[in-house]
């Protein structure tokens, strides 16, 4: 009896078909849900939001947007190991090229500022300012601690 119910107990966890097109269909149902709620809970400002853009990260890794707002939320809250990896996780998915290249650089450099990374904030720093943010505020944070830097580095 107690194997029949251990084969029961995981009978009744794996997904009820095997067939590649229902399971990513299904796949694809769960990340846009998760998507949904998470947007929804950053929208309200819900204490929750990071933890449901993770889900949904988890189902939708290549997910730019979502990778940018879990970065803010996280920068907002000076939880800056985990924007940092937000960020970076950004900046391997995003060209340089693309629109999302500059700001994300940028923001992984400010986040690494806040980790007391200097080598690589200065690095990231640098680079985004070259490629350029593109938002006044970004830009602004970024000459500030990139400036800060410099004379904590005797660089000027």
């Amino acid at each position: 009896m107690t194997l029949f119910l251990l084969w029961l107990a995981i009978e009744l966890q794996q997904p009820a078909t095997n067939h590649p097109a229902a399971e990513k269909a299904d796949q694809a149902a769960a990340a846009k849900a998760a998507r949904a709620a998470a947007e929804k809970a950053s929208h309200s400002g819900s204490v929750e939001a990071p933890t449901l853009y993770r889900t949904a990260l988890a189902l939708n890794p290549r997910w730019e947007d979502g990778w940018w707002t879990l970065g803010r939320l996280e920068y907002t809250k000076n939880h800056y190991n985990e924007c940092r990896d937000a960020f970076r996780q950004l900046v391997r998915l995003s060209a340089k090229s693309s629109p999302r290249g500059g700001p994300a650089i940028t923001m992984l450099g400010l986040c690494e500022f806040g980790a007391h990374q200097d080598d690589q904030a200065l690095t990231h720093l640098r680079d985004g300012l070259e490629l350029g943010a593109g938002i006044p505020a970004i830009d602004k944070a970024a000459k500030y601690q990139l400036a800060t830097l410099y004379v904590k580095r005797g660089l000027f």
